[in-house]
């Protein structure tokens, strides 16, 4: 009976121990209490976030902030920065341009043109193999909108053609008649290269 009883009162100690700060880096402390929150062992668990301080707060046994340090160091990781790089070429518009930049892993960048009135917004996703997702959303002012998931592999390209359009030209033959002719313009072409 003795042993039943201080082993309930080191199992309640070891459960009620002084809160422990757990530092996170790369993210906002209550994202990472989010995602902890969604799996089922960590739902019953002291754990709050203090994004000013940076930090989870767990209250529990040193096995449970052991856990929770194990975890955060799976989801408490920096971006990488990726350099993107778009080039618009448009015959009809007699354009040919080409805009880079650096940004995060899973940061939006957008870029367009006025002239031509291409717009391009990139979403890159760095894989585990060293590949990229990318959503591509490419938008022609008063034509078509086009939007692409792909895979590649970085330091590769991709293009998109963002669609064309029927031109008619009216002619007058060698005989005085006149005559229609419909040809298909180009079609504008995108080109994405993400490089590591």
């Amino acid at each position: 009976m003795i042993i039943t009883c201080l082993f309930i009162a080191h199992a309640f100690g070891a459960q009620t121990q002084e809160p422990v700060d757990v530092a996170i880096h790369h993210r906002r402390a209550s994202q990472v209490l989010e995602i902890l929150e969604r799996s089922d062992s960590m739902k019953p668990l002291g754990i709050s976030a203090d994004d000013a301080k940076g930090c989870l707060i767990v209250q529990g046994s040193p096995q449970t902030v052991k856990d929770v340090r194990d975890l955060v160091k799976l989801l408490d990781v920096a971006r990488k920065k990726l350099s993107v790089r778009v080039s618009v070429d448009s015959n009809a518009d007699k354009e040919s341009y080409q805009v880079s930049t650096k940004i995060y892993d899973r940061q939006k960048w957008t870029t367009g043109d006025g002239d031509t009135g291409i717009h391009v917004s990139v979403e890159p996703r760095l894989n585990p193999d060293h590949t990229v997702t990318l959503l591509v959303n490419c938008e022609r002012r008063g034509s078509s909108t086009l939007s692409e998931v792909f895979r590649m592999k970085l330091g590769t390209s991709h293009t998109i053609g963002i669609g064309g359009h029927q031109a008619q030209t009216l002619s007058r033959e060698t005989d005085g008649k006149f005559k229609m002719q419909t040809s298909s313009v180009p079609d504008p072409k995108v080109t994405i290269r993400v490089d590591g």
